[in-house]
């Protein structure tokens, strides 16, 4: 924690999605601290990350270098680091009572896929396989939680420091390389840009509170999914998070909704059952037995819910990635 983050020009993180989320909370409570904010407090105010961080997939999932990279080619995005490219992406900050529970770039969690993933630890020794099988007894053992979701919504755009990038899914599921430009001007580039710290702060709204009152899935997206003609395309940098809400449908019908968000389809979130909005923070309160266990998934590892309430608030643009998908 002492180590003088100015001697160096990034962070490269070799493994999967769980890599990159510690070294972004590594830097994220690096970064509070040395402005003086403290980590336990969800009001705190999280500037950009001084460091940009490159991610060499190597994991089970590596869906943020997909993502970032339109494939999963180590090569490719080891190129794209040493071209020296960034792009603004954003993380959500997770809070229990008066203490952090973590940060998220990817993925959030609540409900099903909570449990999903503390169904998956169980089964370590399948290796990835066990994404593939256990989560259809998850779904098969579904069970409804009883809670009161408040929230603060996006109602007033926001110029942003950097406009939204949307990868074109189909030309990047081909892609094995990349060319190498001109390195010094690409870095000199990045350390020339300037953010504007209002890009940080919430939107002034008022707390409304969800109808929904007994769900099976709470979940959000740091990277959010845009619809591009039929398919999902990751989106960064967005103004919002988008709070996904699953209420009480038949399990034949969520089945449906789950295999079209596998698959990518742009539909995946067209039904009745599944409520969508923009937020920049919102709060989860469990009206729960306290015999009974709830777990977060948080990037693909797993939190377990030990205070009734849990908060979440967007953190936009906070990490500069390496890497620069194509329009």
């Amino acid at each position: 924690m002492n180590i003088d983050l100015k001697e160096f020009d990034g962070v490269v993180a070799v493994g999967g999605d769980g890599i990159y989320n510690e070294v972004v909370s590594g830097l994220t409570v690096r970064e509070l601290r040395d402005h003086d904010q403290d980590p336990d407090n969800p009001e705190s105010k999280l500037s950009q990350l001084k460091l940009p961080i490159g991610i060499i997939p190597a994991g089970s999932g590596n869906y943020t270098a997909w993502y970032l990279n339109g494939t999963k080619c180590p090569v490719t995005a080891a190129l794209r680091i040493v071209m020296g490219r960034c792009v603004s992406t954003n993380i959500a900050s997770l809070h229990q009572g008066n203490k952090c529970s973590g940060y998220s770039g990817l993925i959030l969690g609540f409900g099903l896929f909570g449990d999903v993933m503390r169904d998956c630890e169980k089964y370590r020794w399948m290796g990835t396989s066990r994404f593939k099988v256990i989560p259809v007894g998850s779904v098969l053992n579904r069970r409804p939680v009883n809670v009161s979701i408040s929230y603060i919504p996006t109602e007033n755009k926001r110029i942003q420091c950097q406009e939204d990038i949307t990868i074109q899914k189909p030309d990047f599921l081909r892609l094995t390389s990349v060319p190498v430009t001109n390195t010094k001007s690409a870095r000199d580039g990045y350390k020339k840009r300037t953010v504007s710290f209002s890009d940080f702060l919430d939107t002034p709204s008022e707390w409304k509170t969800a109808e929904d009152r007994v769900v099976y899935a709470v979940d959000t997206y740091p990277i959010t999914m845009k619809p591009d003609g039929t398919r999902m395309a990751p989106n960064f940098g967005g103004d919002s998070l988008e709070l996904l809400i699953t209420g009480k449908c038949k399990l034949a019908d969520h089945f449906r909704q789950l295999k079209a968000v596998d698959d990518g389809m742009s539909s995946c979130y067209d039904f009745e059952f599944v409520k969508k909005i923009q937020v920049q923070r919102y709060r989860v309160r469990v009206l729960r037995n306290k015999t009974e266990d709830f777990y977060l998934n948080c990037d693909g590892e797993v939190i377990r819910l030990e205070h009734p309430e849990f908060d979440v608030r967007l953190h936009k643009n906070a990490v500069q990635l390496y890497g620069k998908p194509n329009r």
